[in-house]
């Protein structure tokens, strides 16, 4: 653990991640990450935001066999003040989507669970600069007794349909007005060729001419909310994100040509 903490430091320290992006060093943070995770855990590093703010936290913690989300991990740069992002918009949409949620800026680590918020300092960004600074032993346990926790978190079990409505609201809403914006850049952009724009052509074309961008949006997330519902009430598999389209329509929508 001494040593996998060393290496991260280090690595931080050779490409100069404190005077960088937050992005700089996200490979080394990915690395790290998984020196500690259990191995019946999946991290996955999400794809790039759009340039509208959509997207989820920069790292997520799932099974690798129920695929069901542990929590999030969201990374800033080196030194940026984590106890104002806390209590930011973007933390507070985060914290919809799970109870377990980590901020880090790779130094400082600030875990919000629940009502619960615990705080760890590897280092301070002097000391990540100083060449000869070395990692205690009894630093690294800290650190791997932190992670562990964070990690040890079950998921969230749904047992009603409120429950499950309530959990489909954030990212039905989320859906819907990405929806809306992809549609409208390729309205104003031809050349983009974008497929959610193939599939509302496709519908305004065969069924509702005088369609808008917001309203195919919004009857598109009724009825995907919709067919979950009725997805989870008519098996007793575990219902993931994995398999959720042996349930419902989505596969279809894979063989239009549009």
């Amino acid at each position: 653990m001494q040593q996998q903490l060393q290496n991260y430091l280090n690595s931080l320290h050779t490409n100069d991640c404190f005077n960088q992006t937050e992005h700089t060093g996200r490979t080394h943070l990915q690395n790290l990450l998984q020196s500690f995770c259990p191995q019946n855990l999946l991290i996955t590093h999400e794809a790039k935001r759009s340039k509208h703010g959509f997207g989820a936290p920069d790292f997520s913690i799932s099974h690798k066999q129920q695929g069901t989300i542990i929590g999030y991990i969201e990374n800033k740069k080196i030194d940026e003040n984590l106890t104002k992002i806390v209590n930011s918009p973007q933390i507070e949409k985060y914290q919809k989507l799970s109870e377990n949620l980590i901020i880090t800026d790779y130094l400082n680590w600030i875990w919000l669970y629940k009502n619960t918020l615990q705080e760890f300092r590897i280092c301070t960004s002097l000391e990540l600069q100083d060449k000869k600074f070395k990692i205690s032993t009894q630093k690294a346990q800290e650190f791997a007794d932190f992670l562990t926790k964070f990690y040890s978190i079950a998921p969230k079990q749904i047992s009603t349909t409120k429950e499950l409505a309530q959990k489909l609201a954030r990212p039905t809403i989320e859906i819907k007005n990405f929806l809306t914006l992809q549609i409208e850049e390729q309205e104003q952009n031809p050349d983009l060729q974008d497929k959610i724009y193939g599939i509302f052509d496709s519908f305004k074309k065969a069924c509702f001419h005088d369609m808008k961008a917001k309203e195919f949006a919004d009857s598109f997330v009724q009825m995907f909310s919709y067919a979950v519902f009725l997805a989870r009430l008519n098996t007793n598999e575990i219902f993931t994100l994995s398999n959720i389209d042996n349930h419902i329509f989505l596969k279809h929508f894979r063989s239009l040509k549009v």
